[in-house]
């Protein structure tokens, strides 16, 4: 198709939520239960060989289309919802009367990274992308916000931020960038941290956990390349 990818900068996958009364937060709690899942998907494979590999005792009700699997799951026929991590917290959100009723349980049953696409060949835009990207993880890592880029720009803790910031130039000027594109964007949007937060997590009504979305340094999978 003539694309190319990014760095990975979010990472979802196959999770279960389950109705709140029943008190649990862990897929081994489901024992006995009922799952709904959308029938001839990976998911649904997945969820399978998941219960199945921790011993749990289930029955999986498959439903022909995303709909009825949405409807049988509110109208409680089934114990748990399987389906994409971050599909469960916007139909939680956005579909579901007591989105507070409801717990998206701790299990990761799998790992989807997700990229942003870009024309192969356009070299210098996929740095450009790639650099953003690890610009807002650097910047989350060094404790550079949008209240404070501003006073780290002027006072830089380390040669590390100074660089990042523009205090240090030469960094903008290899992207073909001003050297203070990375202030400006953080000024704007925030760090990865406040945009997750914003956007999915616990400033959105998704109130999606970062989970494999964090930084290394905080039990997740995302890093920053080393900026000397």
């Amino acid at each position: 198709m003539g694309l190319q990818f990014s760095l990975p900068y979010f990472f979802g996958g196959t999770q279960f939520m389950a109705h709140g009364d029943l008190g649990i937060t862990e897929a081994t709690e489901l024992d006995g239960g009922t799952i709904c899942v959308e029938a001839g998907t990976t998911i649904e494979r997945i969820s399978a060989n998941y219960l199945s590999t921790l011993g749990v005792e289930h029955t999986m009700v498959s439903y022909e289309s995303a709909a009825e699997l949405r409807a049988a799951y509110v109208a409680n026929r089934c114990d748990a919802f399987a389906g994409w991590g971050p599909n469960l917290a916007v139909l939680r959100a956005t579909e579901i009367d007591n989105p507070d009723a409801h717990v998206i349980l701790n299990d990761q049953l799998s790992s989807e990274p997700i990229s942003a696409a870009m024309r192969q060949g356009d070299e210098e835009f996929v740095d450009v992308v790639n650099w953003m990207l690890a610009a807002l993880l650097i910047a989350e890592e060094e404790g550079v916000t949008m209240a404070n880029v501003e006073d780290m720009a002027a006072n830089p803790p380390n040669p590390k931020v100074a660089r990042l910031l523009g205090a240090e130039p030469g960094m903008g000027e290899r992207l073909g960038l001003r050297d203070t594109w990375a202030r400006e964007m953080i000024a704007a949007v925030g760090n990865f941290g406040e945009v997750y937060d914003r956007n999915l997590g616990a400033n959105s009504p998704y109130k999606l956990d970062r989970g494999l979305n964090n930084l290394w340094s905080h039990g997740g999978v995302l890093y920053a390349p080393i900026l000397d």
